[in-house]
């Protein structure tokens, strides 16, 4: 009875696979595990069924089991440890029934009855590993959190999972693994993803270091029309105080009473740009020998030069 519960179980989860197929089992306290065809794995069964067996869900390049080596992702699972919570199997069973099944996940495949808690399976159309590992483990964890409220365990979430077969034995309360078939249709991961999986939102990039006191910078133009703009805006009585460019801006604000003084020929405040620096015209020739400088010593030697000059 458990040989042919085993084998329907895994014609079903497997049937027309291709890579290497994980079996796994504990002997003595250590967690062993070996690698068949699939061929080579419906025939072994009858050396396999015992304690605490376990098989692949999914199919691997090479004879190691990591989720690096995935060559076909073939089922989509969720581990209900309900046991942790105190909750009776028949309670949960009735409660995915009614608030999950249909509604939050499609209807299952499978329903294993591990001993302790269910592993709920939904088979999928085989798909590459390499390629649809993102979007598999992301349908993966949106199932997963939909059982959170009964035992969901999120950490049982990878694409290298192994878990009970039927038929084989629980060695912690000594039950039988049976499992609950309940229809043969492989889903297509891309619907699922349509279906089930909610759309995904942009996310904000955030900008590196603090933030900008500075709002806005002007130039130089847009300066002086911004200051136009405030002053035609601002309810004063202008009063001449100097040259015609120079006015001096008086009014009140807050109560309080200020003046400004203002060069319109710039737009700018006068203390805060200053007329360039004086520069006197460099003397020519008639201006060297008419212009005389220095104490009253020098202007005589230099008078006696000039006269020795035009003399000669």
């Amino acid at each position: 009875m458990g040989l042919e519960q085993a084998k329907r179980h895994f014609d079903l989860h497997h049937g027309g696979a291709d890579g290497w197929i994980t079996f796994a089992r504990i002997e003595n306290g250590v967690f062993r595990q070996w690698h068949f065809r699939p061929e080579e794995a419906s025939a072994a069964l009858s050396e396999w069924i015992g304690e605490d067996v376990y098989f692949s869900q999914n199919t691997f390049y090479r004879p190691v089991r990591r989720v690096e080596n995935v060559r076909q992702l073939r089922a989509l699972y969720v581990d209900v440890d309900f046991y942790m919570l105190n909750f009776s199997p028949e309670w949960v069973i009735g409660h995915m029934e009614t608030f999950i099944f249909g509604e939050r996940v499609p209807e299952p495949n499978l329903i294993i009855h591990s001993g302790r808690g269910f592993v709920v399976v939904w088979l999928i159309e085989p798909v590459p590993g390499k390629k649809a590992l993102p979007l598999w483990q992301a349908v993966e964890r949106h199932f997963a959190a939909q059982f959170r409220d009964i035992g969901g365990d999120p950490r049982a979430t990878d694409a290298a999972r192994v878990f009970r077969i039927a038929g084989s034995i629980n060695s912690r309360n000594g039950a039988e693994v049976t499992v609950q078939f309940r229809h043969p249709y492989r889903y297509q991961l891309r619907q699922l993803q349509v279906d089930y999986l909610p759309e995904l939102t942009p996310r904000k990039t955030k900008t590196r270091g603090r933030p900008r006191k500075i709002a806005r910078l002007f130039s130089v133009h847009a300066l002086h029309a911004a200051r136009l703009r405030d002053l035609a805006r601002l309810p004063v009585s202008y009063t001449a105080t100097g040259p015609a460019a120079s006015w001096k801006i008086r009014r009140r604000r807050c109560g309080r009473r200020r003046s400004l003084t203002w060069n319109f020929r710039s737009l700018c405040p006068i203390r805060k740009s200053p007329a360039p620096p004086y520069r006197p015209r460099r003397p020519g020739k008639r201006d060297r020998t008419r212009k005389l400088t220095g104490s009253p010593g020098r202007r005589v030697i230099r008078a006696r030069a000039t006269i020795s000059r035009t003399t000669s």
